[in-house]
């Protein structure tokens, strides 16, 4: 049986959620997730996923601690080993993610990449469901940033979140897309550190009193248009969301940088 290791929080978590769906599409077999990363996860986060991927299809959980571990992935990426495939360069096209597919029975990586996802419009439309179905009292229609402050990180990084200008100017790339924005709501792990960053936006910004994570989501999903952080949550709201304009930073070195949606407008 094929194994997929499953790390991070929920964003991450997702991401390797879709990966180990494209092994099992390809290997037509049910594929393991390895959870062993949760029993010593620096920030004591632990699998949010465990219903939604029995609702996706044939996974079954694993343990395996010494496999999944970093020194072994760190190992495999030096030091070939046969089974063991670390996450590397993207694959190309379909044909080459069979293949990697292929070469493997134990996957360590975050995989943050639409290149390794098969069957992407029915993954969107199945995860969408579960942020609208977890989130369902959010409110719709309105105009969102998404702003991660990276407090809780332990590890210092010189750059962690795109300045005030890029939400100015993705604002008005909104504005010219979908019409005039008369306030914005704000959606954060820390608002009042998020408003003295992003600083005058020159429209009012809402902070919403959201109960949880999956009301964020639900709200991100269901947005007339978003304006995303470099973060993996952001990034699961911007590709599920079925806003008219979804504006995501270029890749240029921020910390925890998922790259590009293909329906994403990068700036």
């Amino acid at each position: 049986m094929k194994t997929v290791k499953i790390q991070g929080g929920l964003g991450n978590q997702l991401f390797g959620l879709a990966f180990a769906r494209s092994v099992a599409i390809v290997s037509q077999r049910p594929v393991a997730l390895d959870l062993s990363s949760y029993e010593r996860d620096r920030y004591g986060r632990g699998f949010e996923l465990a219903e939604f991927s029995r609702n996706l299809g044939a996974f079954v959980p694993s343990h395996r601690p010494l496999a999944g571990s970093p020194l072994a992935h760190i190992a495999a990426r030096f030091m070939p080993t046969p089974g063991f495939v670390a996450e590397r360069k993207r694959p190309a096209d379909e044909a080459a993610l069979r293949a990697l597919v292929g070469k493997g029975d134990f996957f360590s990586g975050y995989w943050q990449d639409e290149a390794y996802m098969l069957e992407v419009e029915r993954l969107r439309l199945q995860t969408r469901r579960l942020f609208e179905t977890r989130g369902r009292h959010a409110p719709a229609g309105l105009v969102v940033i998404h702003y991660r402050t990276y407090q809780e990180e332990r590890r210092r990084r010189a750059r962690r979140t795109p300045p005030g200008r890029f939400f100015a100017d993705a604002l008005d790339q909104i504005e010219a897309k979908t019409g005039p924005v008369s306030e914005v709501a704000l959606i954060s792990d820390d608002v009042g550190l998020a408003r003295r960053r992003l600083g005058d936006l020159g429209r009012p910004i809402i902070e919403l009193d959201q109960p949880d994570a999956w009301s964020d989501l639900a709200v991100m999903v269901r947005a007339r248009a978003l304006v995303l952080s470099n973060s993996s949550f952001s990034w699961w709201g911007g590709f599920c969301s079925a806003a008219r304009a979804v504006i995501y930073p270029s890749p240029d070195g921020y910390a925890h940088y998922p790259r590009p949606s293909a329906r994403f407008i990068v700036l």
